[in-house]
């Protein structure tokens, strides 16, 4: 297996990243129509929107799983598939919204607090 310059290592991430579909978008666009265009873009918006609140999600999970192994464990260490061990400290605590002052995050550590 030969080595990449880096140069190759950057014309293929742009080529990944670009790509013919970001290309041929525009005439996929105006062959489609406005209505099929735009109803479709909402669609990929829409779906990208649950993407982004599943990630979300996941790493709240993680977190609270990493705390709570952290909490559980004595040596607080974790061993790895790879056979490696490393330190398993508690995630940092989640940043309070009253420093953000947005009402929307306030409803909910209002809720947040009426469970704990």
């Amino acid at each position: 297996m030969t080595e990449a310059s880096p140069l190759t290592i950057f014309t293929t991430a742009v080529n990944f990243a670009l790509g013919a579909g970001v290309l041929g978008l525009p005439y996929a666009m105006a062959s489609a129509g406005i209505v099929a265009s735009v109803l479709s873009l909402v669609t990929v918006a829409l779906i990208s929107f649950l993407t982004c609140s599943w990630l979300l999600e996941v790493g709240d999970r993680a977190n609270a799983l990493q705390n709570e192994l952290a909490r559980l464990q004595k040596h607080r260490t974790v061993q790895h598939a790879n056979g490696e061990v490393s330190v398993l400290p508690p995630a940092g605590e989640f940043m309070r919204s009253s420093a953000l002052n947005e009402p929307l995050l306030e409803k909910g550590e209002r809720k947040l607090d009426e469970y704990g």
